[in-house]
């Protein structure tokens, strides 16, 4: 008899797990040309992920490649089954098909010209392509506002401010996630709508530029946005390479701060190259090489050197991200089963999976 009911309790849990919206908040695959194809799609769909935050461009991609992306991302995701989700009805009916959902996202704003840089027309281009969220920019300065990688904290510029109003009138959801303090408050008083981290940590839990101090968080959580939780490991511990039980510090933190309301997840996560699995070591040691001189070159304050736990390990899918995160076939399940352990009720657990962006996607986009 207590078999029996031990294999009803896991069937219930399954079926529970099936019916639970899961929003991963930030993936960055196609901006980093990782393979977006068939068998990660369904590596995901098996994997009950609902909805993608995809960066279809990386940080340096200026208007044109954009496009392109916009472009090839669209056919691709025709070809591939994918639903586009503009609106939080898309991601529901992606749910109930049992496909994934696709949110076009990126993490800078680019200007369609050098001509006339400030035409406010670049966003509503960008939103007709199907972007949905937006980071105002990329660690370091823009005509828009300071990242939290620069030298100085100086907030929105004019232009700033304009730009963040047109993408509140339009129903684009404003991402700070790698923003200055500054410019990440001042965007949070101005805005009308609910913004988000997309992809963040605690500085209370680990002091690293990256991280959002609890002033953020809280004024994040007073406008009804969402922080979602970073599996990245350079900003879940200093002092080593991040685990599980570091990753749920932060949610914890996040939580106790602010409630369960106000915090989701974004894991930072890509589908891991090809070349990060070569049979040969050297191949892969050389490719972990010139990622290291990218970053260096463009967000120093991010690199695996400032880590004392950071060096290259052969065969592993991703040097970055959390163990139990590398497998997006398992990122649900080690979610869950970690918050279980934690106490959290399935009622809270679902809200940190998905139904607490989702808020935010039905607020914001407005259908």
């Amino acid at each position: 008899m207590q078999k029996l009911i031990h294999i009803l309790a896991i069937l219930e849990w399954e079926v529970w797990l099936k019916q639970t919206i899961f929003v991963q908040a930030c993936d960055f695959t196609v901006a980093d040309d990782f393979p977006f194809d068939e068998a990660y799609v369904k590596e995901l769909t098996d994997g009950e992920v609902t909805a993608l935050n995809e960066t279809i461009a990386s940080a340096d991609a200026n208007f044109d490649v954009i496009f392109k992306r916009a472009y090839q991302l669209h056919r691709k995701c025709e070809t591939l089954g994918v639903v586009i989700a503009t609106t939080a009805s898309d991601i529901e009916r992606a749910e109930r098909e049992r496909k994934l959902a696709m949110i076009f996202g990126l993490q800078h704003l680019p200007f369609a010209t050098t001509v006339y840089p400030d035409d406010l027309r670049f966003v509503d281009m960008l939103y007709e392509q199907g972007v949905r969220i937006a980071q105002l920019t990329y660690q370091r300065r823009s005509l828009l506002a300071d990242g939290c990688g620069e030298r100085t904290d100086s907030g929105l510029s004019k232009f700033g401010i304009q730009v963040v109003e047109k993408m509140n009138r339009l129903g684009m959801i404003i991402d700070l996630s790698h923003v200055g303090p500054k410019s990440t408050m001042e965007a949070i008083e101005i805005s009308k709508d609910p913004v988000v981290f997309t992809h963040a940590n605690c500085r209370s839990v680990c002091n690293h530029v990256r991280n959002k101090s609890d002033e953020q968080i809280k004024a994040l959580a007073e406008k009804n946005g969402v922080i979602g939780i970073c599996a990245f490991t350079p900003i879940l511990n200093l002092q080593r390479h991040g685990t599980m039980s570091d990753f749920l510090d932060h949610m914890a933190h996040a939580i106790s701060l602010v409630g369960i309301d106000h915090v989701g997840i974004g894991l930072d996560a890509a589908n891991p190259s090809p070349v990060w699995k070569h049979p040969d070591i050297d191949v892969q040691r050389r490719a972990w090489r010139a990622r290291q001189v990218r970053i260096e070159a463009n967000s120093p304050e991010i690199a695996v050197r400032l880590c004392p736990w950071g060096s290259f390990v052969p065969g592993k899918g991703s040097p970055y991200l959390v163990e139990k995160f590398e497998v997006a076939l398992k990122w649900k399940t080690n979610i869950i089963e970690g918050m279980v352990s934690r106490g959290y009720s399935s009622s809270e657990i679902e809200k940190v999976l998905g139904a607490n962006f989702m808020r935010v996607f039905r607020r914001v986009w407005k259908a």
